[in-house]
């Protein structure tokens, strides 16, 4: 019966809905993050074409760092979902905030986050371009929908990358490797009762599997 839980989790993620929001108002700087000025949100990509958006601290102070949020959005958006749903002057303003686009082009100017090895090396990629460039204290995942499977798999896969996830309207994707590795993250796992397209069973069937997983 678990087992036949889980699996349906994989074709939920794909279908989860996106959160409406406002549209951001113009195209930021494309300015690479080493260069770019506290408070302002910038664009960039990375060596192989992944396209991301980010906000430095006001006041980032390059030798001390600070810590990274990246915002994982939906099935079938992009990068600009993650500050029309947050603002960049409010949201987590003492943190690098970063808004990429999915590992996985829909072929219609859309992104995915999706489970093949292709996603986790890119993202993965992202990830180390970005310490090469900034000075990061520790890593934290923020997905929606789709983008909240990914923060899981993902973090499950390379667990010292990373060291706390909030995974919203979520649940768990096969396969999962959480086990005493990933023991120093935390996780929350944040879902609305009434989601009309990601059951909340999804939710809390997986804090379940954390819980035998024996996660803290």
């Amino acid at each position: 019966m678990k087992r036949a839980f889980l699996l349906t989790l994989v074709v939920l993620g794909l279908l989860a809905a996106p959160l409406a929001g406002p549209a951001v108002a113009k195209d930021p700087a494309k300015k690479s993050p080493a260069d770019a000025k506290g408070g302002v949100l910038g664009e960039w990509q990375t060596e192989d074409g992944l396209v991301y958006r980010y906000r430095l601290p006001k006041k980032f102070d390059a030798e001390k760092g600070a810590n990274l949020v990246l915002i994982l959005h939906g099935s079938n958006l992009d990068r600009r979902w993650g500050f029309a749903n947050h603002s960049y002057k409010t949201f987590r303003p003492d943190d690098i905030v970063v808004s990429p686009d999915g590992t996985t082009s829909n072929g219609r100017g859309g992104f995915n986050l999706l489970d093949g090895p292709n996603d986790l090396k890119r993202f993965k990629a992202l990830l180390e371009e970005l310490k090469g460039m900034l000075k990061v204290k520790k890593t934290y995942l923020y997905g929606h929908s789709q983008g909240s499977f990914f923060s899981i798999h993902y973090a499950s896969q390379h667990p010292d990358d990373i060291d706390g996830i909030v995974a919203h309207a979520s649940g768990i994707w096969i396969p999962f490797r959480g086990g005493k590795k990933g023991h120093h993250q935390a996780i929350v796992m944040m879902h609305g009762t009434q989601d009309p397209v990601v059951p909340y069973g999804n939710s809390t069937g997986g804090f379940e599997l954390l819980k035998e997983r024996k996660y803290p």
